[in-house]
């Protein structure tokens, strides 16, 4: 038992000092008819006459140990699962319409590979989807779902998706870009509000993104001469009302097929991620159309067009690249001597936000990309010591009140 004021108990000497005096003084006063009384009593009574002086000095300690905040503290150790925020980013360039050799179209591929990647997380992980393209109104990009704990409400949105949706270009920057507020916005505005008491104030998506592409990173290949200094701030304030306990936590899977050819420089989407402290898996497939000679009839299983395109478009048969190109395998010695010289600055951005870069011919391996970052990205099981205070000024409370009414008692047995 520990006790929270024991400067209290030094009370108990004085009171008791006092009990003392008090009590030579009332045996001055009354000796010789208090002496020759006690001797004609019996044992009974003497005992019962000396409970007041000890019902009063009992009181009044217990009250004092009750001043003093007595307290107990059991441990205990709990395991404390903390979830990932993972956000697949997948392409839906007009290209994810081409077949593949089983018959589905690449984009059919990737959503079965999303549905198997949902099964392998975790109920404490929340799962997020974006998409993107490029070409048309908007950013080029979109968030299909918010980060949710509910695997069926994630693998449903999934099945929403279809290609060209936001036009029929690939704007791979403008995907992570959508990625990180996915993950970050309504924190953003949650902080501002809060901080601001009003509900409806929010961050200003608009201007960081200005500040995004405008960023120079030349140690990326990534310079912009005219950068605009001004809007550094609204990076900053990103970062602040980020809460640092989450960003380790979270996690984009950028899945493509080809390179970016318009919106905002992959690259300083990236960097905006890693000062974020988000992590960026990048998965490519490289592939390039056959030669009409090649073609071969392929039918898709359901007989519709993901694009949903009223004239059906020409058939177009992807032909793997001749040799594989498995860039990366993440947990192996990571090699990227055989990726294309203009390629690396974009691995190196990826490698400063903890992330792998994975690049294949194969959509075999897609699926395996996607496994594997799931066994990498398991969850944490942190050991955390719990405390369990418990109170004690109450049972000395309750005692004082036992020994009052004791004393109430005796005092009604002297005076009968």
């Amino acid at each position: 038992m520990e006790l929270r004021n024991p400067e209290y108990l030094a009370g108990i000497l004085a009171f008791a000092l006092l009990l003392f005096l008090l009590n030579k003084s009332s045996r001055r006063g009354y000796y010789f008819s208090g002496s020759l009384a006690v001797k004609k009593a019996g044992i009974f009574l003497r005992a019962l006459s000396a409970t007041p002086m000890l019902a009063y000095l009992l009181i009044a300690i217990l009250l004092l140990l009750a001043l003093a905040a007595p307290f107990t503290v059991q441990t205990r150790t709990e395991v404390v699962i903390e979830g990932k925020i993972i956000v697949p980013c997948i392409d839906v360039s007009g290209s994810m319409d081409e077949f593949v050799a089983d018959g589905r179209t690449k984009l059919i591929v990737v959503k079965d590979i999303l549905k198997e990647f949902s099964e392998t997380r975790s109920d404490s992980d929340a799962l997020g989807l974006t998409a993107f393209s490029g070409g048309g109104e908007g950013w080029g990009a979109g968030i299909i779902q918010r980060p949710t704990l509910s695997k069926e409400v994630f693998n449903v949105a999934a099945t929403k998706v279809y290609s060209q949706i936001f036009g029929s270009n690939t704007s791979i920057g403008e995907g992570i870009f959508i990625s990180v507020l996915a993950v970050n916005e309504m924190d953003w505005h949650a902080g501002l509000q809060k901080e601001s008491d009003n509900s409806e104030i929010e961050f200003n998506i608009r201007r960081l993104w200005a500040a995004a592409n405008s960023l120079d990173l030349p140690e990326l290949g990534s310079p912009s001469p005219t950068a605009k200094t001004q809007d550094d701030f609204i990076i900053s304030e990103a970062v602040r009302l980020t809460p640092p306990a989450k960003s380790k936590n979270r996690i984009i899977i950028l899945f493509s097929d080809g390179d970016s050819n318009t919106g905002l420089d992959p690259i300083k989407s990236i960097w905006l991620a890693e000062r974020l402290g988000i992590k960026v898996y990048y998965i490519e497939v490289l592939t390039a159309p056959s030669p009409p000679e090649a073609e071969e009839e392929v039918v898709a299983e359901d007989g519709l067009w993901v694009n949903h395109s009223p004239v059906r478009p020409p058939r177009v048969i992807v032909k793997l690249l001749p040799a594989a190109r498995l860039i990366a395998q993440a947990g192996v010695g990571n090699d990227y001597s055989n990726v294309a010289e203009a390629h690396r600055p974009l691995v190196a951005a990826i490698k400063r936000t903890g992330g792998e870069y994975f690049s294949s011919n194969n959509y075999d391996d897609v699926r395996k990309f996607f496994l594997e970052i799931s066994r990498l990205e398991k969850d944490l099981m942190t050991p955390e010591v719990k405390y369990d205070v418990s109170e004690s000024y109450i049972f000395f409370v309750m005692l004082a009140c036992g020994f009052f009414l004791l004393l109430v008692f005796v005092e009604v047995l002297i005076n009968l």
